[in-house]
């Protein structure tokens, strides 16, 4: 019994090459920093690119925390929070654990589904999550950007955008977010 169980053994392990391995994060959106880009506070832990087209305040912690940069009426990256762990905490709801597929985010009047998940890395270690939807023509789609706060992810960003085409402008955008 033991002759069969090694040939076997030696069989799935043959299966099992380096590249296959290496592929577990295929579709993660490696970070970079943009040189042409113009770096900004996101909040207390990290930094963020954008062109030189966005505008808005940016980082702003003089009455509550909030962030806002936006291109026309095109692409809205903002969050406000008002947290109870303390008024240095820049981060929003909890990432469930394991990490979701996807994300319903209630409304006042509905439901939006999230349904897009795509990791942002360094090398092979996860620093962010972005949950998304791409909606028609004619309806904004939503973004919301999980980044490793300790131990765990929160939120930390919202994205509002007008035309599916200008997801990969924000992958761009996102891929330059970096630790302080």
């Amino acid at each position: 019994m033991k002759i069969l169980i090694i040939p076997f053994m030696l069989f799935l392990a043959s299966c099992c090459n380096e590249d296959e391995k290496l592929s577990i994060h295929s579709d993660c959106i490696q970070m970079e920093q943009n040189s042409d880009f113009i770096t900004e506070e996101l909040n207390q832990d990290y930094t963020i690119q954008f062109p030189k087209d966005f505008t808005g305040t940016g980082l702003d912690s003089t009455s509550f925390i909030s962030f806002r940069k936006e291109k026309s009426d095109k692409i809205t990256f903002s969050y406000t929070f008002n947290s109870d762990i303390g008024p240095s905490f820049y981060y929003g709801h909890k990432l469930p654990d394991p990490f979701p597929l996807e994300l319903d985010i209630p409304t006042q009047s509905f439901s939006k589904n999230l349904n897009i998940k795509k990791d942002l890395c360094i090398d092979d270690k996860i620093v962010g999550i972005l949950y998304y939807n791409q909606n028609g023509e004619n309806e904004a789609s939503n973004g919301k950007l999980f980044l490793e706060y300790k131990t765990w992810y929160y939120e930390a960003l919202q994205i509002t955008f007008s035309e599916n085409i200008i997801i990969e402008e924000i992958f761009e955008i996102l891929k330059t977010i970096r630790k302080k």
